[in-house]
């Protein structure tokens, strides 16, 4: 008598952003509903199909009666068995011989992969299918463990304990930084555990715990600091001023290293200023935005003071001195994502439009309403937006079409 469940299925689904996620279907026990599940993963995706095909197996088996000296378990658990050899050419009976004869006396090759090399193997086949900033995570995460534990440790020697150690040796660091080595680490050791390698049995971080963070308004400049960080730099660093006029006003994100800001320097470098800074916007083309989404943010006039006094030029949008950067964050004590943070807080507050702030900043709507309504009164968002170079007169507009056209005709 057949199962009265379908057979568990991957199928890849493009989402709007254009990635693609990979869906589990499959009616685990009769009579109920179907499961479902998105993975962005295929390898989670495939073990996930395996574990649910394996319980349907169990759940239909349970529910035919047998006469047997097996206990319920011990046909589940032969029947599941039966299913596996399939195509194999084995009968249980052989298999569970094989398993005697050279399982219990030898050691499988893969078992005895070592740490470094598996971690090699595991960069390489995520590079196609992650981001540049994701998969470098991955990567650090897992060659500072390598630092720490030994490259030629086996795979299967790694402990949960291993973990906690080399997390514990680096002093007191931030929760959030702790849950990201972490579930980087994670995932690196699922992937160890999946078909087709099944080097492990068991993934060693799952006894590592997490923190449980709690959500917290995102943290902005205050307008005096926004002032003064902008006066220090046109006297001290004045090649920086243009970097960031753009992630403070326009808020551009700002990562040097593969963010919104590196990729709008190189796409100026290669298509010309003209292209992205016309017609009152700066354009952020679907290459250049986080979220895969082009969108257009208006520049404001004071915004427009800072372009026509320090050019776009590759170099003055993303100038790539790190310690520079360091030195500039520290001393005016900028937040993770802070200047962006303060240029959506004074858009919402001149402008009032939930729609347009999600629009110009590659946000939702509700994450604009919920982060930055309310967060900085209309007279500081005024004075923001009179921060302008020393020697141009104050700004008395805070948007001008016709002073930004005219940025880029030089």
């Amino acid at each position: 008598m057949p199962l009265r469940s379908k057979s568990v299925t991957i199928r890849p689904v493009v989402n709007p952003t254009g990635s693609v996620s990979y869906r589990v279907l499959g009616t685990i026990r009769p009579k109920t509903p179907q499961r479902k599940q998105f993975f962005s993963s295929l390898d989670d995706a495939v073990a996930t199909q395996a574990a649910w095909e394996s319980e349907r197996v169990l759940n239909g088996a349970a529910l035919r009666p047998k006469i047997t000296r097996l206990t319920l378990a011990e046909l589940a658990q032969a029947e599941a068995a039966s299913e596996m050899l399939k195509g194999t050419g084995l009968t249980l009976l052989e298999a569970v011989r094989q398993v005697f004869r050279h399982a219990l006396h030898t050691t499988p090759k893969a078992i005895s992969k070592p740490l470094g090399a598996a971690h090699r193997e595991f960069v390489e086949e995520r590079r196609p299918f992650v981001g540049v900033s994701h998969l470098e995570n991955l990567r650090l995460a897992g060659v500072r463990f390598i630092d720490f534990v030994g490259a030629d440790i086996p795979l299967h020697e790694v402990t949960s304990k291993q973990v906690m150690d080399w997390l514990k040796s680096k002093g007191e660091i931030k929760k959030r930084t702790w849950n990201t080595y972490r579930n980087d680490l994670f995932t690196f050791f699922e992937w160890c555990t999946v078909k087709p390698r099944r080097w492990l049995a068991d993934n060693p971080v799952k006894g590592v715990p997490q923190y449980e963070i709690l959500a917290t308004l995102p943290e902005r400049l205050e307008i005096d600091t926004a002032r003064a960080l902008m006066a220090h730099i046109e006297t001290a660093h004045p090649d920086w001023c243009l970097f960031f006029g753009l992630c403070l006003f326009a808020g551009i994100r700002p990562d040097m290293a593969n963010g919104e800001i590196k990729k709008l320097a190189a796409a100026v470098g290669r298509d010309g200023a003209g292209k992205y800074f016309c017609n009152g916007v700066v354009h952020i083309a679907a290459d250049i935005a986080k979220d895969k989404r082009s969108r257009q943010t208006l520049l404001p006039s004071n915004l427009v003071q800072w372009i026509e006094r320090y050019p776009a030029t590759p170099a003055a949008i993303c100038p790539g001195d790190w310690p520079t950067y360091a030195a500039i964050r520290e001393k005016f004590k900028i937040p993770h994502d802070g200047l962006r943070h303060t240029a959506i807080s004074a858009f919402v507050s001149c402008h009032g439009s939930f729609a347009d702030a999600a629009m110009q900043f590659g946000n939702s709507e509700s994450m604009i309403r919920t982060h930055y309504f309310n967060r900085m009164t209309k007279a500081e968002a005024e004075a923001f937006y009179r921060i302008v170079p020393g020697e141009l007169p104050v700004a008395t507009e805070l948007f001008s079409v016709e002073r930004v056209s005219n940025v880029t005709k030089e």
